[in-house]
């Protein structure tokens, strides 16, 4: 990948292409803080999957999905749910096809191995993107630190996977009320960390932790969501 040249991303081609940067194996951690950082994300992770041909796999935390789907209705993108495989967790929303049902279950082992059953369905088939929106939610379901730790072990089982691509969309301003704010221990997690903000009508990406940074000499993307995604035409 070349340094960037342009100021602002206005294209969903350019977005791909930094996507397709990201591993089997790793984790990218998405801190969202901007307005619509969850409905670009999800947006162009069902373009990549579509142009690209890799199933994308979401495990939908208390009905997140459906919430960041409404959204994109009411801005004007219609979203391919075809492209949708889901692992319901709680919540009574269902979108896209759903590939399992996991109840809310507080002790992550047995959260771990329901989820795992369920990713068997996809599993085996070459690279998958795995994004999992609502960890927020989850997080505030734990009674205590043990219960947080617990389950931010299993998130750092992960590493390795050979198949699966892990991104965890996060919204920051929801960690940030917890009683124990996980990030800095997910931050150490990720083998990425990408941060959203709103930039007046621009979305800022800040380079906390990414290969990225390297490969385009910058640590923060100005993307448009307007011409990328036609919001609001």
């Amino acid at each position: 990948m070349k340094p960037l040249q342009k100021p602002v991303i206005t294209s969903m081609d350019e977005i791909l292409d930094l996507i397709s940067h990201f591993e089997p194996g790793a984790i990218t951690l998405v801190e969202n803080s901007s307005s619509f950082g969850g409905e670009l994300v999800i947006s162009t992770l069902v373009e990549y999957s579509k142009k690209k041909a890799v199933p994308l796999v979401v495990e939908d935390i208390f009905d997140t999905l459906p919430l960041f789907l409404t959204h994109l209705k009411l801005l004007g993108t219609q979203i391919d749910e075809s492209q949708l495989k889901v692992i319901k967790v709680g919540g009574t929303q269902e979108v896209g096809n759903i590939l399992g049902r996991i109840s809310f279950e507080r002790d992550s082992y047995v959260y771990k191995s329901k989820l795992e059953e369920e990713l068997k369905k996809i599993r085996g088939k070459g690279p998958y993107i795995h994004l999992v929106v609502g960890l927020e939610r989850f997080l505030a379901f734990q009674r205590d630190l043990h219960g947080t730790y617990s389950f931010l072990s299993t998130i750092k089982e992960k590493l390795g996977d050979d198949e699966g691509i892990n991104i965890h969309l996060v919204e920051t301003s929801v960690l940030g009320n917890l009683e124990f704010n996980p990030l800095p221990i997910l931050e150490d997690i990720a083998t990425s960390v990408v941060e959203l903000e709103d930039n007046g009508d621009l979305m800022k990406v800040i380079l906390k932790k990414s290969v990225l940074t390297l490969l385009m000499n910058k640590g923060v993307i100005l993307i448009s969501p307007k011409e990328v995604l036609r919001w609001w035409v």
